[in-house]
């Protein structure tokens, strides 16, 4: 055992969760800013995919996947309306993802956190610190 953890020490693990929230948002300048994509000025629908990552301190990690899939949980039913679908409203995912890193940071604490959220799991947003 003492073998197998000089062997590790030299890593820097990180971890890494996915979460799937069904939302709705808008971006109300979107005529005036891009006229070719003015719809998005209504409430449109997606799939917004939330990754999460972040260092931890050893392989037997502190930070447990499951325990950190149910904080997103918590977290998006705390601050956003919506029973089932969420209702972003002007929030962007750059603005998702940085409430996201901003609630885990009050949880966890620093550990250099990279949050994404992306639409549809195609195209998204990323905070990296």
């Amino acid at each position: 055992m003492i073998k197998q953890i000089k062997e590790f020490a030299h890593e820097k693990p990180r971890i890494r969760v996915k979460h799937i929230v069904l939302g709705t948002h808008m971006w109300p300048e979107a005529e005036e800013v891009f006229p070719e994509v003015g719809f998005l000025q209504h409430e449109h629908h997606h799939d917004f995919h939330v990754y999460v990552e972040c260092n931890v301190n050893h392989h037997d990690r502190e930070i447990e996947f499951i325990m950190l899939r149910i904080e997103l949980m918590k977290m998006f039913d705390r601050y956003y309306d919506g029973d089932y679908v969420k209702r972003f409203g002007t929030r962007s995912c750059e603005m998702i993802a940085a409430d996201v890193r901003d609630h885990l940071k009050n949880i966890y604490g620093d550990r250099s956190w990279k949050v994404s959220v992306f639409e549809d799991d195609i195209q998204g947003g990323i905070i990296e610190d």
